[in-house]
């Protein structure tokens, strides 16, 4: 826990001095646990602080610079702070492909971050380049079926589907699923978030009888998950009920506006 890992910190510390380079990984692991538990004004501290020590350290301290650069920029960007993302997006991309090489993983994280601020800010085709950079990569260096891979083709698919190419958004979902399917538990939350976008681009294509299938899955999952009380499956159930109706199911689509509605 991050008592545990502030007490290792401490011991460190005392030992070889607060700018040792030996204190980066720990300080590293203390912001990702802050991180977890929504404590993101310490794990940015703690981030920092690596980072500064980071910043005069040997050379072969640079792959944990890009990863601690990529971690912080991830944090800022879900907490939406775009400016300060980019920023450091920019930076740990420069210092991967100058130190590690252009086709390293940390490089990869740094194209995805970049490409999704470019996709925030509307400029897709920068976004999508980035997007394909990054994906090449991951498939070198992880394998055609690696979860992170699935990650990059779910951001590829929600780009091309808001520019309108909704035939290679379905088809590059599909490949994203397909590939989770195979990797991930059957419970995961991340399945579920998928199964749940391929339901709505499939009920946009008009394949409403896929559309359900999925939608029913995603919840399935959720319900699992959280138990059937819970914000996402009620959600889940609002999507689900007016596709239904639509499709002619109109027992099935009423009883779930009345249990979301319990809900």
């Amino acid at each position: 826990g991050i008592t545990a890992l502030q007490r290792s910190l401490a011991v460190t510390e005392s030992a070889f001095g607060s700018a040792s380079i030996n204190l980066a990984s720990t300080l590293n692991s203390i912001a990702v646990a802050c991180r977890r538990h929504g404590d993101f004004d310490r794990a940015q501290r703690f981030y920092e602080r690596a980072l500064r020590i980071l910043e005069g350290a040997p050379a072969y301290k640079n792959r944990e610079r890009v990863d601690t650069l990529n971690n912080l920029a991830q944090m800022l960007l879900d907490m939406g702070d775009e400016d300060a993302a980019l920023k450091l997006f920019s930076q740990s991309q420069v210092l991967g492909e100058s130190q590690l090489g252009a086709t390293e993983l940390p490089v990869a994280y740094s194209l995805n971050g970049l490409a999704l601020i470019n996709q925030r800010r509307g400029n897709m085709p920068k976004a999508l380049n980035f997007f394909e950079r990054s994906l090449a990569i991951l498939e070198n260096r992880l394998g055609p079926s690696h979860r992170d891979v699935a990650g990059v083709l779910n951001n590829i698919s929600a780009l091309l589907e808001s520019g309108g190419d909704t035939n290679r958004a379905l088809s590059t979902l599909q490949k994203a699923l397909a590939i989770q399917e195979q990797v991930l538990p059957k419970g995961n939350l991340a399945l579920a978030t998928t199964l749940h976008n391929l339901g709505g681009m499939l009920a946009a294509n008009g394949d409403l009888t896929n559309a359900l299938v999925q939608f029913r899955k995603s919840l399935a999952i959720t319900d699992a998950l959280f138990g059937k009380d819970n914000p996402q499956s009620c959600a889940e159930l609002e999507t689900l009920a007016p596709f239904e109706v639509g499709s002619g199911e109109w027992e099935k689509g009423l009883n779930h506006f009345v249990e979301a509605a319990r809900r």
